[in-house]
């Protein structure tokens, strides 16, 4: 599996044997660490029509996944998958592991910060 920022790496992997691309829009927003500038959805969905195209144009049994960007929560997926074609699924990192956990911990926190003693 490979990381690619664009189709001319997705081509150069594939030529290395790659079988699985993911198409990377860069950092991803979003919890108290996510990067302040980051590829738009609808940049991402340009980015990654582009990847897939490029690779399923050389060879469509290579599957074609993406990940980063704004897409931070599920119906920003939905719309990435809903708006690319040939797109075989998502990978997700921060999108399922940190800012997920960092929502629940804040809200827990402000929850014991709210208690005030008798």
């Amino acid at each position: 599996k490979a990381f690619c920022t664009g189709p001319e790496e997705a081509l150069k992997m594939l030529e290395a044997g790659c079988d699985n691309i993911i198409a990377h829009g860069g950092n991803t927003s979003g919890g108290s660490i996510g990067s302040k500038t980051v590829t738009s959805v609808d940049a991402m969905v340009d980015l990654v029509q582009r990847i897939v195209d490029a690779v399923k144009g050389k060879k469509p049994d290579v599957i074609v996944t993406c990940h980063g960007g704004a897409t931070e929560t599920p119906e920003d997926v939905r719309y990435l998958l809903s708006k690319v074609k040939g797109l075989d699924g998502y990978v997700g990192g921060s999108t399922a592991e940190r800012i997920p956990v960092e929502k629940s911990i804040s809200e827990a926190v402000r929850g014991f910060k709210a208690i005030q003693l008798p």
